[in-house]
């Protein structure tokens, strides 16, 4: 069976495939974002385990941080125009931080041990790294 006579048979499929791009035959489920095209070009399994087998993953610290900004921003833009000022987003970031770690310890605990590691060392520029890709 075809992904267009699946997305047919159900109308929720259909709005899970709606054109992305039509003219150039582009949908959710075959468009490609510039992380994940990174990923595959970077290591083509972490591709497979992120986008094919959705293999679960603890969020990294500068994931979590762009998430807490991210919430931020989109409280800040919610007030009208003249509200949004730089003083406005630093009250409101320690309720969004709080409702993040209410929602994951993990998350708090990530941070709370980054802050007792030393900083990573920098690696010679002769030196080389072995990884799995």
């Amino acid at each position: 069976m075809s992904i267009e006579a699946d997305v047919k048979a159900s109308p929720v499929a259909a709005e899970e495939h709606e054109a992305v791009d039509e003219f150039a035959g582009l949908t959710r489920l075959n468009s490609l974002s510039p992380s994940r095209a990174s990923d595959f070009m970077s290591c083509p399994l972490l591709y497979r385990f992120r986008v094919i087998d959705k293999l679960p993953e603890q969020p990294s610290i500068d994931a979590v941080r762009g998430s807490v900004v991210h919430k931020v921003l989109e409280d800040l833009f919610d007030l009208p125009a003249l509200d949004r000022t730089h003083e406005r987003a630093n009250i409101l970031l320690p309720g969004v931080w709080d409702d993040i770690a209410a929602a994951s310890p993990e998350v708090a605990q990530m941070f709370d041990e980054a802050s007792s590691v030393p900083p990573p060392r920098t690696s010679s520029p002769g030196s080389t790294s072995a990884g799995s890709c």
